[in-house]
Formats: C-alpha cells, structure tokens, sequence
C-alpha cells in the first residue's frame, strides 16, 4: 500500500505532518481545520486544506529564504562568527515567542524569526562546509 494516496475529495487535500498534524495544536490555532479533520474520510495523507494553516507551515521556509540576502551581506561584511550570533539570538527570541504564542499571529510571528535564523545559519553552513571541501580537495591532490 503506497504511503501517499491521491484525493478523492479535492477540497480537503493537505499533507499534514510534525505539529500540524496534532489534534490539540488543531483545535487552539485552527479550529475550522479540527472541525474538517474530524469529518474527513481520508488517509492521514489527505486530510484538509486551509490557507492560514499552509501560510504557517510555509512561513518558516520563505523568511528563511529572505533572510538568506540579509546574510550573505552580513557575512560579508562582519563575518561568519557574528552572523552564527545572530543566527543563534533569532533562534532563541523565535523559539521562545512560538512557545509562548498565544494567538496565531505570535506564531506565525515565532516561525518568520525561527526562518530569519534558518537564513542566517544557512548562509554561514554553505561558507564552512565550502572551506572544507576546498581543504580536502588540496589536501587529495
């Protein structure tokens, strides 16, 4: 039996996972998608679709994106250990506003600054892990 199964009911199509999937995060940030997950006669692939519940899930990976130009001038200009600081403070003010998120917009807020530290230390990754991959081609020649 294939993991993913095409929907049957195009309304109700989302591919929930990780948080998104949990009844109790459901039910205090998007009741309207409880309520349809409730009904839904589909695989626990297929379940429902929502735009601020897709919005959420998306919302990490875009400000990490924007950010990513943000970077690479910091970087440039300051650094990889201060940008890695920076990175590292945009982690922890996102972790604590999404753990402390009351509402969905202080989520939604947490996630974009946990996506500006995703940027940040991503930019600095590809300069390491680039150093170290011209060091091992030297050093095999």
């Amino acid at each position: 039996k294939s993991l993913k199964q095409p929907c049957k009911n195009k309304e109700l199509c989302l591919e929930p996972g990780g948080v998104a999937s949990m009844d109790a995060f459901l039910l205090y940030f998007f009741p309207t998608v409880y309520e349809k997950k409730q009904g839904a006669s589909e695989s626990n692939y297929c379940k429902f679709s929502d735009q601020l519940l897709q919005a959420f899930t998306s919302s990490l990976y875009i400000a990490g994106l924007i950010s990513t130009f943000a970077a690479s001038q910091t970087t440039q200009k300051l650094g990889r250990r201060p940008t890695m600081i920076i990175s590292a403070c945009f982690y922890i003010v996102g972790v604590v506003l999404t753990t402390l998120s009351q509402n969905l917009i202080m989520l939604m807020l947490g996630r974009i600054i946990l996506g500006c530290g995703v940027g940040f230390g991503n930019q600095v990754y590809v300069l390491v892990s680039v150093f170290y991959v011209n060091i091992v081609l030297f050093l095999s020649i």
